[in-house]
């Protein structure tokens, strides 16, 4: 396997296992989910150097650093990597904003670039479909999130 899939398949796991300690926290009320919430920000430091890496990398050992950015094959969106691009580009200001001190300089507005890795995981997910058309790893993650999220959402909505 190249080294670039293992950062991808890295950053990804992270990615999933961080969107779904919050809404996972408040169905099943765990203390100790709710306790370890914090770790996301770390979490999502580690996934989005795995991303940067996987990106990198595969740039790299394909020779395509160059007009990349120009490349109108890169932002076909029939493939994978305009996706790709477009969730490396959501998913890049919530990871430099992954910290404390973005969180105390940002305030309210922080949340709010949080939020970005939202978009940033289901691109990811039609990214990796579109890959290798293995629907199981791209887009049943997105699914399962997204009942999860739903049902949390429903949850607070009746407690409060």
């Amino acid at each position: 396997m190249e080294i670039h899939l293992i950062f991808a398949k890295a950053s990804w796991l992270t990615f999933f296992a961080i969107l779904l300690m919050r809404p996972l926290s408040g169905i099943l009320n765990s203390s100790w989910l709710k306790s370890n919430l914090g770790r996301r920000k770390e979490l999502g430091i580690i996934c989005g150097i795995f991303a940067f890496l996987h990106i990198v990398i595969y740039l790299y050992a394909n020779n395509l650093f160059g007009n990349y950015i120009f490349n109108s094959a890169f932002w076909n969106f029939k493939t994978l990597f305009a996706w790709g691009n477009l969730a490396a580009i959501f998913l890049f200001f919530p990871f430099i904003t992954s910290n404390n001190a973005s969180k105390r300089f940002l305030k309210k507005h922080w949340l709010t670039i949080q939020k970005l890795s939202y978009p940033a995981f289901i691109f990811t997910g039609i990214h990796i479909y579109l890959v290798n058309k293995n629907w199981v790893l791209g887009l049943v993650p997105i699914i399962i999130w997204s009942i999860i999220w739903t049902w949390a959402q429903i949850k607070k909505h009746r407690d409060s």
